[in-house]
């Protein structure tokens, strides 16, 4: 059976995939199928925001980074330290001072993340926030070399 991306014009998948632009802040109703765990068991879904770091040369799927309020006391100190701060006085959006855990790279398609529940845009992320995000993501022991150039964080020759 087709998937809906296979059945749009390649116009159409260019409209999708030009909504959504690196830098950009979301939030939406992620599952398990995103890497994200709800909080409670009888839950299939859980509202994050998060910063999109990059996009496939298709443009037809994101690398995302999840916004966290609190660090997770179980990851091991070097992934602890890869949590880039942002300000409430900052990025208003935000209910806390929180951070950006760049250990980490989530995937989704882009037409799979607009027909999300409660999808919505927050603004960009600022440029110096950016860049500094995206350096962290790069020395993550666990991001590979395949994902950091699927996401066009690093070029194939740097790999």
């Amino acid at each position: 059976m087709a998937s809906f991306m296979d059945i749009l014009s390649s116009e159409s998948k260019q409209q999708f995939s030009s909504i959504i632009n690196i830098g950009d802040i979301l939030a939406a109703e992620l599952t398990p199928k995103e890497g994200v765990t709800p909080k409670e068991e009888n839950q299939e879904s859980r509202y994050k925001y998060f910063v999109v770091v990059g996009k496939t040369e298709d443009g037809s799927a994101i690398g995302f980074l999840l916004i966290n309020s609190k660090i997770n006391s179980k990851l091991s100190q070097e992934l602890k330290g890869l949590h880039y701060p942002l300000q409430k006085s900052k990025y208003d959006f935000l209910a806390y001072d929180s951070h950006v855990y760049c250990g980490e790279i989530k995937k989704i398609d882009v037409v799979n993340l607009v027909s999300k529940k409660n999808f919505k845009s927050f603004g960009r992320i600022e440029e110096e926030d950016l860049e500094l995000i995206k350096k962290a993501v790069i020395s993550s022991p666990i991001v590979s070399k395949k994902e950091l150039i699927r996401y066009g964080l690093v070029l194939q020759d740097a790999a």
